[in-house]
């Protein structure tokens, strides 16, 4: 049996911009980044990076304005979005390249690898096919010991290999995922799959809520109408529902 409190693989990787920092007891970096998700359309993140977590010669310093590759633990809390740093590479410093304007930042959203289980089966869209999923994590930026996420995951239709493995999903068994964190129209947290492993070995029991839909709509994506989409196949929402959706 699959037990859920044990660690799982949850990771992510984004270029930034930093716009603040502060350093805290010499043993934690924090603060606000933001990535370019489209041109001159930036995402909010805020940061914190515990100075024992790099070592030696991987480790580098940035400053504010500087551009930054977060590698780390992605967590949406309280409509805010957070990273743990594991590691943080200098793509450019604001010092060495001082005229160059926030918008050369490259285009970039976290590519992220999540564990999961299905709480939606696969199903066909006008172009995609779409399944929901839930995860949750620990926010070492909060202290929050249980953040409950779901994850609209989907597959291109011309993708036939990932579209044959979504079909041998079921809802008693996790799954690894990796694909592109978009957030989408209604805070709807998307996932456009890359790759996946169904782990044959585990079992898992399967979540006691119901897939919802997003309660606000404050943002855009190029997804729009697959938001939509997918709006219809689900039930309304709850106002008690504990899953969180990501948002700017």
């Amino acid at each position: 049996m699959y037990n859920q409190r044990k660690k799982m693989p949850n990771a992510a990787t984004v270029s930034v911009i930093i716009n603040s920092k502060e350093i805290v007891n010499n043993k934690v970096i924090q603060g606000v980044a933001a990535y370019q998700y489209e041109p001159e359309c930036f995402q909010i993140i805020t940061y914190k990076y515990f100075s024992s977590t790099a070592h030696g010669n991987y480790r580098q310093d940035f400053n504010i304005g500087d551009f930054v590759q977060f590698t780390g633990k992605l967590i949406y809390e309280n409509e805010t979005l957070y990273i743990t740093l594991l590691n943080a590479t200098l793509l450019r410093s604001k010092t060495s390249e001082s005229n160059l304007p926030d918008i050369t930042l490259p285009l970039s959203t976290p590519t992220i690898t999540i564990t999961v289980t299905m709480t939606t089966p696969p199903k066909k869209l006008s172009n995609v096919r779409f399944l929901q999923a839930t995860y949750h994590e620990y926010n070492a930026v909060t202290s929050s010991k249980r953040v409950d996420q779901l994850v609209n995951i989907i597959v291109r239709e011309e993708d036939t290999r990932l579209i044959n493995a979504i079909n041998k999903l079921t809802s008693d068994r996790p799954f690894v995922i990796t694909g592109f964190f978009t957030i989408g129209e209604d805070k709807m947290v998307l996932l456009e799959l890359l790759d996946i492993d169904i782990l044959y070995h585990m079992t898992v029991l399967s979540p006691k809520h119901s897939p919802q839909s997003p309660l606000k709509s404050n943002t855009t994506s190029r997804f729009q109408n697959i938001v939509q989409e997918i709006k219809n196949q689900l039930p309304p929402p709850s106002p008690t529902s504990p899953i969180n959706y990501c948002c700017t």
